[in-house]
């Protein structure tokens, strides 16, 4: 199991990506907030207002997640990463299990 993080320039567009992973059983326990991005740029310091799409799925499915959620963009490329999930309950794993995807 991983944590998924996508990181999005819009609410909009963050919630075009839950509705995308939850329709295809690609992640569940999703969860979505507003962050400040910050970042240098030409010796200057940059602000950004983003959001991250944070949720629970199968680290064989990633590559899959990766692929699809990056051809809804055009204009940008989401920031996609994820950090493995080390410790869980069972019972919470296995519910999980359950509404994912089939690997």
């Amino acid at each position: 199991m991983i944590q998924l993080n996508i990181v999005v320039s819009t609410k909009e567009k963050a919630k075009d990506i839950i509705t995308f992973l939850l329709k295809n059983q690609l992640a569940t326990d999703i969860s979505i907030s507003p962050l400040e991005q910050y970042f240098q740029k030409k010796e200057e310091l940059h602000c950004e207002q983003r959001f991250r799409v944070v949720s629970k799925t199968k680290s064989l499915l990633f590559e899959e997640i990766d692929q699809q959620v990056k051809s809804f963009f055009d204009d940008e490329i989401p920031e996609i990463y994820s950090t493995p999930i080390v410790n869980i309950d069972w019972d919470q794993a296995n519910a999980m299990v359950k509404v994912l995807k089939k690997v």
